[in-house]
Parts: C-alpha cells; structure tokens; sequence
C-alpha cells in the first residue's frame, strides 16, 4: 500500500478482473481463475501456443499456426489439423475430396462407390439395390435392354420397360396371347379378339352356340345351349297352382279311388276323382282340372276326351307302372310359333293318391 490508503494496486487492474496487472497473467483479459495449463506464466486466455496470433481458446489449430483460420468443411478444426475422411467434403483443405479412399482406383469414393473393392466407374446398379452390377450376387441379365433385368422382367425376351400386364397374369401385354376369358389379354385394347368363329359378336367362350350366329343368344330351356344349337330345347314348365284358362291345352288325364266315408253297414264308400293336365304354350305354365264321380275309375272318362290312346310315356328317374286306372296319354302335339313340341310328364311318384307329378317339359320336336 505505497500511499497508505488501505488499497493495494489499486488503480492497476485494466481488465477487472481483481487481479492487480503487476500480477495478473493476462492482464488485458479478465481471468480471475488465471488458469496457465502450460504453466508458462501467461494465462490460457491470453496464451498462443503457436503463435500465429490468435490466442488458444479461439485458434481452431491451436497448435499449428493457421492465422487465415481456414476451415474448409466448417466442422471447428482448421484445415492444418483437420484429417481427411471419406464423406463428400474437403476436410483438411488441400483441394480434393476424399483422397486416400478409393481402394479399387475407378474415381469414385469409397464410401459413395456402389462396389468399392471392383472399379465400376459408371456405379452401373441394374436392380437398384445399391450394389454395383460387377460386385452384386444377384443375376443381372438383362436380355432385351429395357432397363428391368430378367429374373423381375415380365417379358424378358422383349423390351418393355413400362412392364406393363393389362389382365394382371403376370406375362408382360407385349409376350402375351389372347385367350378367351373376358380379359384384354394383350392390352391392346380389344377384348377376346380372334374368338369369334361364327362372327355374331359374342366370344366363343361366352357364346351359347359359338358355331351358329346368335347375337340374342336366346336360350329358352335355359339349358346353357343356345336355341340355334340345341338338339332339344326342352322346357320346364310351371304349375300355375290355379284354375285351368279357356286357352289352355289338354295334354292328359288320370284318375284314382278316394276314400270318402262308410255306409250303414260299415262298408268303405270310395268316389272316382278324375284330373285333366293342361298347359299353356305362351306362358310355359301347367294346371289341372279335378273333375269328381261316382263312377269306377276303370269306367269311362268324364267326356273330356273321347280320343285318348292306352300308351304310356314315363320319363323320370323311377319308372312306375300305372295304378288306381293310371294315366292315359293323348297323342298330340303342341305348336308354338311354328315349332313343333311334344309334352312329356315326369311323376315322383304314381303309386301314391293321387300321384304326384315332379315335373312337366316341353321338347321340340
């Protein structure tokens, strides 16, 4: 305390940092922990080791004198100190990009080569993988030059770069055929084409009659064979399950015994009950009239028909003979729109009472 005022040094600290300058190691720059790591006397913050006049805490080379600070890849060490790496960038200044990786000579990086240890200068990867065509196990081929190799190629002996496949089989438009399937098979925009023999504008596939023309594709058995084509058109009838109409044809008729009671002396009283088959050509319906009599069903008929023929014809499954007076058959036939048809009556079973009819059906003559 030269003046005796109870200070010591005071007005000597230029930097503030309560460290007189006479004894301060950086006496420009506050320090107050005047940190010396080198323990050369001068504080860190004031030290430059390299002397390249920026002080350590800032030089990005500390170290090695790089005044100019350079630091190409700006990743806080100067190029003077800064080691090379395979990463696109200029690291350590000197103008080139990842020298010193590139093992295989061909120009490209290392660690941006698709195939590293085999020079591949044109990085050709057909597949897309990221592996190099030469160092890739996978097979390569590309036969037609479409840029898809053969193995993932839908057509491979043809280019077809778009891989495009219209009916999703998995054979490219470009290699497929057409088949007759309702499908563009070869994505040429026409459906089915070439399948058309008799030229009626349905597909062979599609058609009911494919070697006859029949646009309409009638089918009035509804069998799957088209009328032009059918041999025998046959036609299931419906029962109407009401009254017989005026216009209705008579086809056949049967009779059996009901059991309708007994007499005073207990004896079983039957009644003859007679039924007419009818049906109507137009509408492909069938009915039957009950007609009921006293008479025996070996007797004469109502007076329906006078003309009825003893012949039976029975189609079905399971053939029965006729019972209770069974059934008599007209000869006849049934004309619709000048086709001729005949009427065929199939039973499920005649031996019940009355017996039942499964079916009746048409086929033209």
């Amino acid at each position: 305390d030269n003046d005796g005022d109870g200070q010591i040094d005071e007005g000597f600290d230029q930097d503030g940092d309560g460290i007189a300058d006479c004894n301060d190691n950086c006496p420009t720059v506050s320090n107050s922990d005047q940190s010396d790591i080198d323990g050369d006397g001068i504080g860190d913050v004031c030290d430059d080791t390299d002397g390249d006049g920026v002080t350590d805490p800032t030089d990005n080379c500390p170290e090695i004198p790089n005044s100019d600070q350079a630091d190409t890849d700006g990743d806080g060490i100067g190029d003077v100190c800064d080691v090379e790496e395979c990463d696109g960038l200029d690291n350590d200044g000197d103008g080139q990009i990842d020298e010193g990786f590139d093992q295989d000579g061909d120009g490209i990086a290392d660690c941006n080569d698709n195939c590293p240890t085999v020079s591949n200068s044109d990085q050709a990867d057909i597949d897309g993988d990221g592996i190099g065509d030469v160092c890739d196990d996978t097979d390569d081929t590309d036969t037609d030059g479409d840029g898809v190799r053969d193995e993932l190629d839908n057509c491979p002996g043809i280019s077809n770069a778009d891989q495009a496949d219209t009916d999703g089989d998995g054979t490219g438009d470009v290699c497929d055929t057409e088949e007759c399937d309702g499908l563009d098979n070869d994505g040429d925009g026409q459906i089915d084409e070439g399948f058309d023999q008799d030229g009626d504008g349905v597909a062979d596939c599609k058609d009911n009659c494919p070697t006859i023309p029949n646009s309409d594709q009638a089918d009035t058995d509804g069998d799957g064979i088209g009328d032009a084509c059918d041999d025998t058109n046959e036609i299931i009838l419906t029962e109407t399950g009401g009254e017989c109409e005026p216009g209705d044809k008579f086809i056949a008729q049967y009779c059996y015994q009901a059991l309708v009671g007994t007499d005073a002396n207990g004896d079983e009283i039957y009644e003859s009950r007679w039924f007419r088959l009818k049906v109507n050509p137009e509408t492909f319906t069938w009915c039957r009239d009950q007609q009921n009599s006293n008479a025996d069903c070996s007797g004469k008929d109502p007076g329906w028909n006078s003309n009825l023929v003893s012949s039976f014809e029975y189609h079905g499954e399971t053939i029965y003979p006729p019972v209770n007076g069974g059934i008599t058959t007209p000869n006849f036939d049934i004309s619709i729109k000048g086709v001729k048809y005949q009427v065929y009556i199939v039973y499920e079973n005649m031996e019940s009472a009355p017996p039942i009819i499964k079916n009746i059906y048409m086929v033209q003559i």
